[in-house]
C-alpha cells in the first residue's frame, strides 16, 4: 500500500477515472461504460500490466465528450513520470471524469464523500452489497492531499483488527479493495466497485503536511486524527 513514484501515479489515476461529470447532459457513460471503468478499477490492485489494457478499454466504451479528459487521464496512467498527474491539465480532467461515474453509473449503493482535516464526511457506516458508487471530494482547508482506501484484511482479519495495527503492519496485512486519491482541495474522485458482505476498513495513510512530509520518514498519518471509519456491507 505505500506508494511512491509511478506507484502515485497510478494511484491518483485511479482515482481519476472513477470522477463523473455531473449535471453535464451531453456525456452520458453507457452500463458498458460504467462496467469497464469498474474493471479498470479491479485492474489496479492485480497485475500492473493489466492497467494499460484495462484504460483503453474504458476510452473505448466512454463517450466522445469525454474523450479529451480521458486521453490525459490514460497518459497520466501509462506514464512512468510522477509529475505526469500533478499539472493542472491532470487535476481539471479527473474532475470532468469524476462528476460523469459518479452521476451516470448506477449501483446498489452512492455515497458523496469529503476529506477535511481530518475525518471523512457523509461516509455512511452501512451500505448494500453489489456496486459501490462512491464520490470523494478533497475540502481540506490546510491543502492537504486525501486518500480514501477500501481494506479487507488479507489473512480474514477484521476491520477492527486492522484498525488497531501499527501502519506499518496494516499495510502488510491489509488488501485494498478500492482507492479514491485527491491531491489538492476541491479535487473530485469517484471509485466505482463491487462489494460482498462483511466489514471493511476505510482509511487515509497519507502523512500530514503531503508527500514533502514524508521525505525525512514515514510521517503521521492521517488515519491518527481521525482518517479512519469502519464500512458494513450487508
Amino acid at each position: 500500500m505505500r506508494r511512491t513514484g509511478r506507484a502515485a501515479v497510478l494511484l491518483a489515476a485511479v482515482a481519476a477515472f472513477s470522477a463523473a461529470c455531473e449535471g453535464d447532459g451531453k456525456s452520458t457513460l453507457s452500463a458498458a461504460a460504467c462496467d469497464a471503468y469498474a474493471d479498470l478499477q479491479g485492474a489496479f490492485f492485480g497485475d500492473p500490466a493489466q492497467l494499460g489494457p484495462a484504460a483503453e478499454a474504458f476510452a473505448k466504451a466512454a463517450p466522445d465528450q469525454l474523450s479529451g479528459p480521458i486521453d490525459v487521464l490514460v497518459a497520466a496512467l501509462s506514464s512512468d513520470d510522477p509529475a505526469a498527474s500533478e499539472t493542472p491539465a491532470y487535476a481539471e480532467a479527473q474532475t470532468k471524469v469524476a462528476n460523469a461515474v459518479y452521476a451516470d453509473c448506477a449501483a446498489d449503493a452512492k455515497a458523496d464523500v469529503k476529506g477535511v482535516d481530518y475525518p471523512f464526511t457523509g461516509l455512511p457506516s452501512k451500505v448494500d452489497a453489489g456496486r459501490l458508487n462512491l464520490r470523494f471530494t478533497n475540502d481540506s482547508p490546510a491543502d492537504e492531499p486525501h486518500e480514501l482506501i477500501i481494506v479487507t484484511g488479507a489473512n480474514g482479519e477484521t476491520a477492527a483488527e486492522l484498525q488497531a495495527l501499527p501502519m506499518e503492519q496494516l499495510f502488510a496485512a491489509a488488501r485494498p479493495i478500492a482507492v479514491a486519491f485527491t491531491g489538492a482541495p476541491g479535487g473530485v474522485a469517484t471509485t466505482l466497485v463491487d462489494l460482498e458482505p462483511g466489514e471493511y476498513l476505510v482509511i487515509c495513510t497519507l502523512p500530514v503536511g503531503g508527500f514533502d512530509a514524508a521525505q525525512d520518514g514515514p510521517g503521521d498519518p492521517h488515519s491518527n486524527h481521525g482518517m479512519v471509519a469502519t464500512l458494513t456491507v450487508a
